[in-house]
């Protein structure tokens, strides 16, 4: 922690650092370490899951037919478009997404209307050929047109064709959109620690 401080970092979050990390947290399990760090003064604020789902149960979206907005795989050209988005509303995510670009093909969705990025969809962006999904988003003004869930299918569709019968999503808020589009079940949790110095 003295390095930290000679660093004028003033708090210490267990495990996450993105754009990518250890763990989203500390797991429960883990009964020894959670005392371990309660002792020195990390306090709990929250938890987080990773959710697991069974690539053989995909199901089919109906086709895409908002001829609007255009649903396919990014191309390398892309990449000024979607670091747009990213920076509008994820730039944390810059560096995930930018990884996407160097895999052949390029592992990322996205949606384009009026030929801007407004949602994405991403795989292999960390621990690559592990069947880890993510991140996604899609811009505010986009969602509840079902872009999500569609992106989200591509993406595992793919995964599932590298040989994977499941797939992790790592780090989750939104547990309900994956449990209804994609029947994605909880996996693991992680109880959030940050300590303040």
């Amino acid at each position: 922690e003295d390095g930290f401080l000679n660093r004028s970092v003033r708090k210490i979050r267990l495990g996450e650092a993105a754009p990518n990390y250890l763990t989203p947290g500390l797991d429960p399990r883990y009964t020894h370490a959670m005392v371990f760090f309660e002792r020195r003064g990390y306090k709990r604020f929250g938890e987080t899951w990773n959710l697991c789902v069974d690539l053989e149960e995909l199901t089919d979206d109906p086709p895409w037919l908002d001829p609007d907005i255009i649903v396919r795989r990014a191309t390398k050209s892309d990449r000024p478009k979607i670091m747009r988005l990213l920076e509008k509303n994820w730039s944390a995510w810059k560096p995930e997404i930018g990884r996407t670009f160097e895999n052949e093909p390029v592992s990322l969705h996205i949606a384009l209307h009026s030929d801007n990025v407004v949602a994405f969809s991403a795989f292999d962006a960390n621990n690559f050929g592990t069947g880890w999904f993510g991140p996604m988003g899609t811009d505010p003004e986009y969602r509840g047109r079902g872009l999500g869930a569609l992106l989200l299918k591509r993406c595992l569709y793919d995964v599932k064709a590298q040989g994977h019968s499941t797939a992790t999503i790592p780090w989750v808020g939104p547990i309900g959109f994956y449990c209804k589009h994609v029947n994605a079940t909880v996996d693991r949790v992680f109880y959030r620690y940050e300590k303040v110095i």
